[in-house]
Order: C-alpha cells, then structure tokens, then sequence
C-alpha cells in the first residue's frame, strides 16, 4: 500500500494512501525482531496470528477505528489493509504499533467502525 503526502492532512504520520481509497500510516515501535499480525477482532487474544507479517516501517491502510482490548494502555484498534502486490490483507492491528499521533488528531480524519 504505497502512501503520498496529502496538504489536506498535514502530518507525518497518517498521509492518503496512493493505491487504495483510505489513510495510511506506518507500523512502528515494534520490539527488534518481532511483527505484527493482523487479528480477526480487536483483542490480541482472539485468534491466532495471520499473514502476512509486518514490520516497522511498513505502510497499512486505516479503513476505520474501535475500541478493543487494551494494549499497552491503548485500547484504540484500526481495522486495516495491506497490500503485498498480489493480496490485500485485512484485520484489526493496534493503535500502540501504528504511527497515527494522538486521538484528537486522527479521529477526525478516520471513521469509527460500523
């Protein structure tokens, strides 16, 4: 999912998305070596891990936001896409991991989950 800078969103963390219709941002603050995988409901204990796996720096798309289960005292989850040229991924990855800011900053600009 390839991102571009948009002047309507001005911001180092969430800019438009460049092949599909939505935000994106970046996965960060990911521990050397781990990844982050998409999860079937906002909670990381639901389901098991699914592909692919993600790493800092890698862009997702943000289709919408929830309240889920609380990481790392964040309890924001983003129902999110990833493209890997082939497949588009979907699932629901936690705020803590994704460069999106503060609430007051993305909520605006992303919708909540219906």
């Amino acid at each position: 999912v390839g991102a571009a800078a948009h002047p309507a969103i001005a911001s180092a963390s969430i800019v438009r998305c460049q092949t599909v219709d939505l935000l994106c941002t970046q996965v960060t603050s990911l521990p050397s070596g781990q990844a982050l995988h998409f999860r079937p409901e906002p909670s990381q204990y639901v389901g098991g891990e699914s592909y692919p796996a993600l790493h800092n720096g890698d862009r997702v798309g943000l289709d919408c936001w929830v309240r889920g289960a609380t990481y790392h005292g964040d309890h924001f989850w983003f129902l999110a896409v990833y493209g890997d040229g082939q497949t588009l991924y979907e699932g629901y990855l936690p705020d803590y991991f994704l460069a999106t800011g503060s609430y007051s900053h993305w909520r605006p600009l992303i919708a909540h989950c219906s």
